[in-house]
């Protein structure tokens, strides 16, 4: 939430982007207007839905209860469009790439969109161990978020780094609106409320939720095609776990000298950060959603009932069911 725009919000909680001093600045795409203000660009994105602008808040306040660092958003309206601003987070001589700057080739062939493959690419770069692992370590709490928020878009866009020289570092999380059951415009949220079970409700919602037979979205194996990424992370819980078939398609995948050597390395590393992870796990399963709400509140930003309900409920049965498969891997 941006507190120095407190004077311009209106009644329901929305800054009046139209009242705010700014000037007009070169936009990056067709669907976002970008404005300059004390020398600081921000841009607007205008939203179909109002749930859509919500979520990118909870998922900001999520992140700083977990101290993981989220770009910064709030409710707008300009022009009589609803939608959220967002305070560029890139830094002086700083350069942003994305997914699809790292995973395509000079000959135009990308790789999956999977934490081993941008390793990889650093590796490849000549970036140091431990600032590979201090970004692997970043990318791996990331993917624990957005398994406990059934994040549905974390695709090559909406992931990446910053560089500077030699100096590279994981982009703040951003883009977090598809989460929560969003897809079409919370047509989930009576059914999953009511639901006897909500575990199997999210189960059986997951194939046309994920669309894990989509090398887009973001995941830790390369060419899996699971309903679930809980079960993507912790069947990775050592390199022994891993079916033969996918550390094929893994070596495979890429085109490093000794590459299965290279990857086993890669691999090995994540692994020891995912066994350091407990701590941030158990932060991140006791989210205080009270909290969050009352935060909310504090800037007009109101939710019924019911929409407080759904998104602690969706976000507690997702923790639920990550301990539930990690038991499973312990015991089998």
């Amino acid at each position: 939430m941006m507190d120095d725009f407190n004077r311009y919000r209106n009644k329901n909680g929305y800054i009046d982007f139209n009242i705010v001093p700014k000037r007009a600045y070169e936009s990056p795409s067709n669907s976002i207007e970008a404005y300059e203000l004390d020398d600081d660009i921000y841009f607007f994105r205008g939203e179909f839905w109002y749930e859509s602008s919500i979520r990118e808040l909870i998922n900001e306040e999520i992140a700083k209860q977990v101290d993981i660092e989220n770009a910064e958003y709030d409710l707008a309206i300009l022009d009589g469009k609803k939608g959220t601003i967002t305070k560029r987070f890139i830094g002086y001589n700083e350069i942003f790439k994305e997914g699809y700057d790292i995973l395509i080739d000079s000959s135009n062939k990308r790789t999956d969109n999977t934490l081993y493959n941008y390793l990889l690419f650093l590796k490849k770069e000549g970036v140091s161990n431990n600032r590979i692992q201090k970004i692997c370590r970043g990318m791996l709490e990331n993917y624990i978020l957005d398994i406990f928020t059934l994040q549905e878009d974390r695709n090559l866009s909406n992931l990446g780094f910053l560089t500077k020289t030699k100096n590279i570092r994981l982009a703040p999380r951003f883009d977090n609106e598809m989460s929560f059951l969003q897809n079409e415009n919370g047509r989930r949220m009576w059914p999953f409320i009511n639901s006897q079970n909500k575990k199997q409700y999210i189960i059986e919602e997951m194939p046309t939720l994920l669309k894990q037979s989509n090398p887009d979205v973001f995941r830790l194996l390369s060419d899996t095609d699971l309903k679930d990424p809980i079960i993507d992370y912790w069947e990775t819980i050592s390199w022994d776990t891993i079916p033969q078939i996918k550390k094929e398609k893994m070596t495979k995948a890429v085109s490093l000298l000794n590459s299965r050597k290279t990857i086993q390395n890669v691999y090995k590393m994540i692994q020891k950060e995912m066994q350091d992870l407990s701590q941030f796990i158990d932060k991140a399963s006791k989210t205080n959603f009270t909290e969050i709400y009352y935060n909310l509140s504090q800037y007009n930003i109101g939710l019924s009932e019911n929409e407080k309900a759904f998104f602690k409920a969706l976000y507690e049965t997702r923790v639920e069911m990550f301990f539930d498969q990690k038991s499973k891997i312990k015991t089998r």
